[in-house]
């Protein structure tokens, strides 16, 4: 079923995020068999499960039993240097995810937010350790460009207010 009205992202913004019927090709296919195929034939989804359900903090899976999917991570990306796959499975000091591998992926997809990879990796402010630093666009101007209007508010016949600039 297709979705009839556009899809709103949590700021109001249209996005493509409609997962229900695929948006193009299912480049991820190949990907997503040989995945479900060793999660089915390794035993490792009782493990990953029982792991999330004790409401530990540690990751489910250890590095071991995640080697072979790194494996077919590469192949499904046709990495065949060492050094490259070495540079795209690196952490960022600071950083949660392999955002290298990440960005590799998007540009794979053709993800409309590849731009935003360069600002994770050089670490965007949260406002969590420091102070978000104001937005430039946002910073208000020094001297006034026009004169200040004077306003007035009055009420619609259908209650909604509405403002009108005085001369």
């Amino acid at each position: 079923m297709a979705c009839s009205a556009p899809v709103e992202d949590g700021a109001g913004c249209s996005s493509t995020a409609y997962h229900v019927t695929p948006q193009g090709d299912d480049l991820f296919r190949p990907l997503r068999r040989a995945w479900l195929q060793r999660l089915a034939n390794s035993g490792l989804v009782h493990k990953i499960v029982s792991a999330i359900s004790s409401g530990a903090k540690a990751p489910p899976l250890s590095p071991g039993p995640l080697t072979p999917f790194f494996g077919d991570l590469r192949s499904f990306l046709h990495v065949e240097s060492d050094d490259t796959w070495a540079h795209l499975r690196q952490i960022t000091p600071g950083q949660p995810f392999r955002i290298s591998l990440w960005h590799a992926l998007s540009l794979l997809f053709k993800d409309p937010d590849v731009d935003l990879f360069p600002h994770l990796r050089n670490g965007v402010p949260l406002g969590f350790a420091q102070p978000i630093p104001p937005c430039p666009v946002l910073t208000p101007l020094s001297e006034p460009t026009a004169r200040p209007q004077n306003f007035a508010m009055i009420v619609s016949p259908l209650g909604n207010p509405l403002w009108i600039i005085l001369s």
